[in-house]
């Protein structure tokens, strides 16, 4: 992407959630702002049910206006075309009221299809994220993450009764998805060190 603030975007979600097709449980954002001061996050988990994914969704709306609004035209950098996907059917599912999600889809800027595949040829047998991280160095806080491991820990954090279990594990999913972003940082940044 053009030089300056890039917005890093990631989500979550439960291929195998019955009644909600497919459920977005966690839309995370990194705003880096290009001057090297340190990049911030923020996340939204769903709570149980449509109300839960709805509010998760417009909350996403929300945050992303108010950086669309503070900084302009910023590109959205995710990696291969899953957020792309979602974000066209939540807006299908609960709609776009301000058009937010137009202009984020507007700016959408797929960091595997425009800098690593067909632009790296790299030893690993998958581009997926995971896989060209390691191979670019970046390391994880978790020892323990993936898509499977984030799903049943998403669904162990809805059905705690313990108030501190759900705390704990609303950590883990944060930082999950936070480093899914700041690898997406890193491999960008790696991958233009090398032109």
């Amino acid at each position: 992407p053009p030089p300056g603030p890039v917005v890093y975007f990631d989500v979550e979600s439960n291929p195998w959630d019955v009644g909600m097709e497919t459920m977005v449980y966690l839309w995370g954002l990194l705003l880096d702002r290009g001057d090297g001061s340190e990049a911030q996050y923020w996340g939204e988990i769903a709570q149980s049910g449509p109300d839960g994914d709805r509010d998760a969704w417009f909350a996403f709306l929300e945050k992303s206006g108010k950086l669309i609004q503070e900084i302009g035209q910023i590109p959205f950098v995710h990696y291969s075309h899953y957020e792309q996907t979602q974000m066209k059917a939540y807006a299908q599912r609960w709609g776009d009221p301000d058009a937010v999600a137009g202009q984020v889809l507007s700016l959408l800027w797929d960091m595997q299809k425009k800098a690593v595949s067909g632009h790296l040829c790299l030893p690993v047998h998958s581009y997926g994220l995971k896989h060209v991280e390691k191979c670019a160095g970046f390391q994880r806080s978790q020892t323990e993450y993936g898509s499977l491991w984030s799903v049943g820990r998403y669904n162990a954090y809805l059905l705690s009764a313990d108030p501190a279990e759900q705390v704990q594990i609303r950590e883990q999913l944060l930082s999950y998805n936070r480093e899914d972003c700041l690898a997406m940082r890193h491999v960008l940044r790696w991958a233009c060190s090398l032109g």
